[in-house]
C-alpha cells in the first residue's frame, strides 16, 4: 500500500510537471505570434525607419554626386545645399530599409516666403528637378513667410519632417487630391487624423501674390497650384517621400532621418 501511494504521488507530479511545461510552450508560441503579427501590420514599414542607425548614413561621396548634378539645373538656383543634403539624407535612410521605393523626394522649404517658389519634385535615378513651383502654407503658420508649425488637431498650421505619399490621388473637396502619411511623431504623425492632404487652389497664382502679398493659406494642408496638381499627384502617388523643411532645432536634433 506504501509504495502504491508513492507510485501514485510520482504520477501525478510528473502529470503537473508536464503540464506547466506544456503551458510555457504555450505561452512563447502566444508571444511569438504576437511579434508575427507586428511584423506583418501594414504600419509596420513606417515605423521601421524610425529606429534606423546611423549606420545606415548614405556616404559623403554619393550626396556630392547629387548635388553636383542637381545644383547646374536652372531650376536649383534657390534651392539650398543645406536643405538638399537633409533631403538626400532622409531619401537614403528609407531607401536602406525599402528599397524598391521610387527614386522621387519632393522638398518644400518653409523658411522661404509663400511669394517665392519652394517646392521641388526632384527624380534622383536622373538627378533632374521635374517640378519647381509654388505652395501654401497653413493659416495659421503665419501670413506669407511661416514660422510656426503644429502637429495638433484643429491648429491650422502646417506640419514639418518626413512624410510618405499614399498609393492613388482621389476626388475630394477641393478636387484632385493625395492623402499623406507623417513618419515623425510628436511632428507630423498626426496628418491623417488632420485630414492633411495635397490639393490645388485657384488662388496659388502670381496675380494672387502681387495683390495680397501672400499665397492662399490652408487649414493645414499642402496648398498647389491648379496649373500643376494633376502633373504633381500623378509624380509622387505611390509611396514617394516629401521632406516639410524649416529650421527648427528641435525637429533638427531629433529627426531619426536628418542624421
Amino acid at each position: 500500500m506504501y509504495y502504491k501511494c508513492i507510485f501514485i504521488s510520482l504520477i501525478y507530479l510528473l502529470a503537473s510537471y508536464f503540464h506547466v511545461v506544456q503551458a510555457q510552450s504555450h505561452q512563447k508560441y502566444q508571444v511569438k505570434t504576437t511579434v508575427k503579427k507586428k511584423v506583418s501590420n501594414k504600419n509596420y514599414k513606417l515605423e521601421k525607419p524610425l529606429v534606423i542607425s546611423n549606420a545606415s548614413a548614405i556616404s559623403s561621396q554619393v550626396i556630392e554626386k547629387h548635388i553636383k548634378r542637381i545644383s547646374t539645373q536652372s531650376k536649383a538656383q534657390t534651392l539650398t545645399r543645406e536643405v538638399l543634403i537633409l533631403g538626400l539624407k532622409a531619401y537614403y535612410k528609407v531607401q536602406k530599409i525599402h528599397p524598391n521605393r521610387p527614386p522621387i523626394i519632393t522638398i518644400i522649404d518653409y523658411s522661404k516666403p509663400s511669394t517665392v517658389r519652394r517646392l521641388w519634385v526632384i527624380n534622383l535615378k536622373a538627378d533632374k528637378i521635374l517640378l519647381h513651383d509654388y505652395i501654401g502654407h497653413g493659416s495659421n503658420s503665419g501670413h506669407n513667410r511661416p514660422t510656426k508649425f503644429s502637429n495638433q488637431r484643429e491648429s491650422l498650421q502646417s506640419s514639418i519632417g518626413l512624410l510618405l505619399t499614399e498609393n492613388k490621388p482621389y476626388r475630394g473637396q477641393y478636387g484632385h487630391a493625395l492623402r499623406v502619411i507623417g513618419l515623425e511623431k510628436g511632428f507630423n504623425n498626426n496628418v491623417a487624423v488632420r485630414n492633411i492632404v495635397i490639393h490645388s487652389s485657384p488662388y496659388i497664382n502670381e496675380e494672387f501674390t502681387r495683390i495680397h502679398k501672400r499665397l492662399a493659406r490652408s487649414r493645414g494642408c499642402f496648398l498647389v497650384s491648379r496649373r500643376i496638381i494633376n502633373t504633381l499627384l500623378e509624380t509622387i502617388q505611390g509611396g514617394t517621400l516629401i521632406l516639410s523643411y524649416y529650421p527648427d532645432p528641435n525637429w533638427l536634433s531629433k529627426s531619426h532621418f536628418l542624421k
